[in-house]
Order: C-alpha cells, then structure tokens, then sequence
C-alpha cells in the first residue's frame, strides 16, 4: 500500500530538491541564456528550464503547486519539520502559519506536538482582527492562555467572543 506524502513533507522534499537542482545546474539563475539571441520572427534564444517548470514536466504536478509548496517551505523554514504529523499539517494551516508572526505560530507549533487540535487559520484571523490595540493584545494574549489551559474554559471563551 502506498502512502502520500503530507504537505509539509512536500514541502521539505521540493526544497531540497531545489538545492539539489541548483548544485546540479551550477549556479544561482533560474533561467539563463546558453546562446546568443538569433535575430528573426518567433526565434527566441533557447534557454534552460526553471526549477518549477522543470520539476513539473518530470512529476506530472502543476509549476504553480510546485511553487506554492517551495513558498510554504521558504517562509516556514525550520518550523516545517516541527508541523509535520501534526494537526497543522494541511496546505491551508501551512499558509495560515507562514503569516503568522513567529512567537505565536511557535506557540501555536508546540500545541500542535502535544496532541492538541487547533487551527492555524483560526488564530490567525483572530490576531490579525484583534491585535492593533494594546489593551486588545492583553486580551488577546490572555484568552490564547486560558484556551490552552482546558477544552471547558475553551467553550467559555468562545461562546464570549463569539467563536473563533
């Protein structure tokens, strides 16, 4: 039986293979110009593949996937292999926690470890909501406490703040 890859192992996986490429290429550029350009109607200069276009043609995955999962890998960095197994080990809490600013999503990570259930996109929409009053970042940072404390406490919040 054949098990897929998650995203965050993807992820991981695209952008070693991004490094591996460019190591194998010899250089920085994605596309460089291997010939002079010919002078004349619909004669473009050849030039190599891009990473994305070029790991698509071989894998049958879309470039623009290709590209997304290596900006979920860039803005994550190390934390990706933290997410992997985890609760936030989906395409759309990946790009929920690359926004984040990093104390909350390591927070946020180290909940995600230890077992708990808890969405990226959801704390996210609360910070960016609630976070540009200093009197609100309090609030803010004493409700993600008590929501880490107990599910019960975590009804209670909600159902105060209106669920989130």
């Amino acid at each position: 039986m054949r098990a897929e890859l998650s995203p965050a192992q993807v992820a991981d996986h695209l952008a070693r293979r991004k490094v591996l490429w460019r190591k194998k290429q010899g250089g920085e550029n994605q596309v460089a110009q291997v010939a002079p350009p010919e002078i004349g109607y619909c004669k473009p200069p050849p030039q190599d593949r891009a990473f994305a276009a070029d790991t698509a043609e071989k894998t049958g995955v879309a470039k623009s996937t290709i590209n997304r999962s290596l900006a979920r890998a860039k803005a994550l960095g190390e934390d990706l292999g933290a997410v992997q197994g985890t609760s936030l080990d989906k395409r759309v809490e990946l790009d929920a926690l690359a926004k984040m600013p990093e104390p909350e999503r390591k927070d946020l990570i180290a909940r995600a470890q230890a077992g708990e259930r808890y969405g990226a996109q959801s704390a996210l929409a609360f910070v960016s909501e609630f976070s540009q009053e200093p009197l609100l970042k309090f609030i803010l940072g004493l409700c993600v406490t008590l929501i880490a404390l107990s599910p019960i406490r975590r009804a209670t919040i909600n159902s105060a703040w209106g669920g989130f």
